[in-house]
């Protein structure tokens, strides 16, 4: 068996039956044989390749777990906390896994926070500097935001507030300089 996976098998021909072409493209055997290869010629691995299927004798709880682990690296991973988070942690296979809605929502929550605080990558609430929601406040923004809602907000507040729109009024020119100010503040902050 060829464990190296650069290398073609010298002198070798083609797996397929009756086929004399030399074999220099690799295919795995098997899903549980992943490092085991057939070797085939171009025509024959693209015909092999056509009818793979990884997940065709796993049922749809296999192919879950399958996803999950890829998700993990393949490395062995233990539920945090007691048996309540163990308990939660098993009922997400037994009612089914979709890998990219878990991967989504991990995201989501370790960006902006989980609204009920019961997910597992939640994490620890960020404590905003005084500058920051002294910003947030001259823009009239609320967290969670993005860089996109705040520029929304800044054109809005910018053609508002602008003195060619406005004439000429001093408390408008320096509420504009606090938008300016407070919008690339947190600009900064986001990045």
């Amino acid at each position: 068996m060829n464990h190296d996976r650069r290398k073609t098998p010298e002198n070798s021909l083609c797996h397929q039956q009756g086929c004399m072409e030399a074999a220099s493209y690799r295919a795995p055997r098997a899903p549980e044989k992943l490092d085991e290869y057939y070797w085939f010629c171009l025509e024959h691995v693209r015909a092999y390749n056509k009818t793979w299927n990884y997940y065709q004798n796993m049922d749809e709880g296999m192919m879950a777990r399958d996803q999950y682990n890829d998700l993990l690296g393949n490395r062995p991973s233990w539920p945090f906390g007691g048996a309540e988070q163990q308990q939660q942690f098993q009922q997400s296979f037994d009612k089914g896994f979709d890998a990219n809605e878990f991967t989504a929502k991990a995201h989501y929550d370790w960006r902006f926070g989980d609204d009920n605080g019961d997910d597992f990558f939640a994490q620890p609430p960020q404590k905003i500097p005084a500058p920051i929601q002294r910003a947030l406040k001259k823009m009239q923004l609320a967290l969670p935001i993005d860089s996109k809602t705040l520029k929304k907000r800044y054109k809005v507040l910018v053609k508002q507030l602008h003195p060619d729109l406005n004439g000429l009024s001093v408390v408008n020119e320096k509420r504009l300089q606090d938008v300016n100010l407070a919008y690339h503040e947190l600009k900064q902050w986001l990045q």
